[in-house]
């Protein structure tokens, strides 16, 4: 903290311009949100899905999609616990989710 105190009063007092960015900092367990449309996808992978009550999203190549979404030259079409749906020029495709040594769902306690 003294640091910080002491770049800020000699920065006041030369005239550099110190500033931090918070946008840098980033959560690295935090997926990332990116929808990359450019090209179609050769290789689907079914990372994770996540259901609730207000929503249903797939994480396809480490990429967060939701029903309608596009991945590549596909368009998901449905999300179910196990399994996603995508409709690709050549048809329809089916994604499984295998056992990754996932946990069960919770259970209301």
């Amino acid at each position: 903290m003294k640091f910080l105190l002491v770049i800020g009063i000699m920065s006041i007092l030369t005239g550099w311009n110190v500033m931090i960015y918070a946008d840098e900092l980033r959560d690295p367990t935090r997926p990332e949100i990116i929808n990359n449309n450019s090209g179609p996808v050769t290789q689907l992978e079914l990372n994770a899905i996540i259901i609730s009550s207000d929503r249903q999203v797939a994480i396809i190549n480490g990429i967060v999609v939701k029903v309608g979404d596009t991945i590549g030259n596909a368009k998901v079409i449905s999300i179910a616990p196990n399994t996603v749906q995508l409709e690709a020029p050549a048809g329809k495709i089916m994604l499984f989710m295998v056992d990754k040594g996932l946990k069960k769902p919770a259970s209301g306690s």
